[in-house]
């Protein structure tokens, strides 16, 4: 007997990361929730009950001010080469962060092990670009194989 699809909640997402061990701090009054895993701040949000955006932030030691471009063009190769998760450089605080994000819609509804499936595929995605970002960031500052290229997360 195949689950019954649903529409997908917020408490529904809550759910699913607690059964893998992760506790969601919560937004007040938003539909949002972040956990720090593997020291990136991921945060969770349903948008309109029509999609989850899953985004994994983590801040770099470089200035802003200093305006080296390594973090954004790393960001950019990486966006030339995966297509499930984006990435991004933030210049809106004073030190780089780099963010990495995904989406999938839920607007249709999904069973519980549709949303299982498509949050820790989520996670996994967004962990491994910070990954692959970081690792082309070195490269492109001569800190490790200048022939690197961004490992494809797509699942």
């Amino acid at each position: 007997m195949s689950e019954q699809v649903t529409s997908v909640t917020f408490d529904d997402v809550v759910n699913v990361m607690g059964e893998f061990g992760i506790t969601l701090t919560l937004a007040d009054d938003e539909p949002i929730g972040s956990a720090n895993l593997n020291g990136y701040n991921v945060t969770f949000a349903l948008v309109n009950n029509t999609a989850v955006i899953v985004r994994a932030d983590k801040t770099t030691e470089e200035k802003v001010a200093d305006g080296n471009p390594t973090f954004f063009l790393a960001c950019n190769h990486f966006n030339a080469y995966v297509h499930s998760t984006k990435a991004a450089a933030v210049n809106r605080t004073e030190m780089v962060i780099i963010r990495t994000e995904c989406e999938f819609i839920v607007a249709a509804g999904l069973t519980h092990e549709q949303l299982k499936t498509y949050l820790k595929s989520s996670v996994d995605n967004v962990l491994a670009a910070q990954e692959n970002v970081a690792q082309l960031a070195a490269s492109l500052q001569g800190n490790g194989n200048t022939e690197s290229e961004a490992k494809d997360t797509d699942n």
